[in-house]
């Protein structure tokens, strides 16, 4: 089986109240979570001479990585001194330019700051059985270096080609205008998108497929937020694509990422025997 991650690895600086930390992020934790569950990954990604010390570490683990040259790379602080995330913008890369000659299993969207156009949908969609996106770098801008959202305009066009789409707490505003979660989803789905999960962090989830259900998430330490969004993306199109249950996916999941928080940046990514263990917990549950 096999997975491609489309968008940039990044090199942030995380500060929490006791510590702060240079980790490496983004697309790497989408690759790294389907090379946990046994698939072979791949991160297609733009930046230069500052990522080659992690992109040898991920292809040590057998990860493939497409590196385009950019001037810059992707960059951010990641400040959880506070109780909200506060994240600001450091450098970031021109677009990612689809170019490999190769089919996937599964391609999974996971910009973070507007590297990733339209043309590149399109061309993912033909290479690719299922195409899952995660909508957080398409609603990002910045001013002043401070990250701001703007509402994605783009969706009609972008959502035709995608099955599975994953928005985040702070981007529910940015992707439609209704009230309700479940209006919001029956609007999503109209502009052809299959299957769509709003997540909340330790709030839970809500996953739409015409039926709304509410997922409650799994208790744990949380230490480092970064990267829960990106390895419950992954880790539901990996499950989703092989079972077609949109639930269970969700469940698997929610049980994925519970373990990235438990540590700094990649290295919670847990196994899939550790994640079943907590899935069949979560799964107890309903």
């Amino acid at each position: 089986m096999s997975f491609l991650v489309i968008g940039n690895i990044t090199k942030d600086l995380i500060k929490t109240i006791r510590i702060e930390r240079n980790l490496f992020g983004g697309a790497s934790f989408a690759g790294l979570t389907a090379h946990k569950l046994g698939y072979e990954s791949s991160v297609l990604t733009k930046g230069n001479y500052k990522l080659e010390e992690w992109i040898s570490f991920l292809e040590k683990k057998g990860i493939q990585v497409h590196l385009q040259e950019d001037e810059h790379i992707a960059s951010f602080v990641n400040d959880y001194s506070s109780v909200e995330r506060k994240q600001s913008l450091l450098e970031f890369t021109k677009k990612i330019v689809f170019n490999i000659q190769e089919e996937f299993d599964i391609i999974h969207l996971n910009p973070v700051y507007q590297e990733i156009d339209l043309d590149l949908v399109k061309n993912a969609r033909k290479n690719c059985r299922y195409l899952s996106l995660d909508v957080q770098g398409l609603v990002r801008e910045q001013e002043d270096k401070k990250i701001q959202g703007r509402f994605w305009i783009e969706r009609e066009d972008w959502l035709k080609y995608i099955d599975f789409l994953k928005v985040g707490k702070n981007e529910v505003g940015l992707i439609s205008r209704l009230k309700t979660y479940k209006k919001i989803c029956k609007e999503l789905k109209t502009f052809g998108v299959k299957t769509i999960a709003l997540t909340f962090g330790r709030e839970g989830s809500i996953i739409y497929d015409n039926q709304t259900y509410k997922i409650q998430a799994f208790k744990t330490n949380t230490i480092d937020e970064t990267g829960a969004g990106d390895v419950f993306g992954s880790s539901f199109a990996i499950r989703h694509y092989e079972t077609g249950n949109m639930i269970e996916a969700a469940l698997f999941a929610t049980a994925s990422a519970s373990f990235v928080v438990e540590n700094f940046g990649t290295t919670g990514i847990a196994d899939k025997k550790r994640i079943e263990q907590r899935y069949n917990k979560l799964k107890s549950m309903l």
